[in-house]
């Protein structure tokens, strides 16, 4: 599979963030012995951490892939349904992970900046990334190449 663009972006923040709570409920689970839900909790984050740890980013001939850490929850959106693509940044409350937000889904594991992917049925989301110009522009020349 040709690929005009890749990226994988790092989830620095949830990374650190998960890895400090798992570290408490081992520090809890020392002090209080094994308990169920301590354990639940250990192996939820631990889950968490391995699906939000990055999430890549890859543009083929013909669509715009994208998904979560090992490919968890991998998307494929067809190049040819997709109106513009313009870079946006989030507002700090946006958070991590995948989001509903007003303007469409949001699927980001750090920082603020995103591209914002509008599609000719008027479904809009967005893709988090520490390279917001790139993306779109890539975006941009690809679907120029299929359309």
């Amino acid at each position: 599979m040709r690929t005009s663009y890749r990226h994988k972006q790092f989830g620095t923040a949830l990374v650190v963030f998960n890895s400090m709570l798992i570290l408490l409920v081992f520090w809890l689970t020392a002090q209080a012995g094994p308990h169920p839900v301590l354990l639940f909790v250990l192996a939820l984050l631990s889950f968490l951490l391995v699906i939000f740890s990055s999430l890549t980013v890859m543009i083929t001939a013909s669509s715009l892939v994208f998904w979560f850490g090992p490919g968890v929850m991998r998307k494929t959106v067809p190049l040819a349904s997709i109106e513009s693509a313009v870079p946006v940044r989030n507002p700090w409350y946006a958070g991590f992970g995948v989001r509903y937000l007003v303007p469409g889904k949001l699927y980001n594991v750090s920082g603020l900046d995103a591209v914002e992917i509008v599609l000719r049925d008027g479904g809009r989301f967005r893709l988090g990334t520490d390279q917001p110009e790139k993306l779109a522009a890539a975006l941009q020349q690809a679907r120029e190449r299929v359309l």
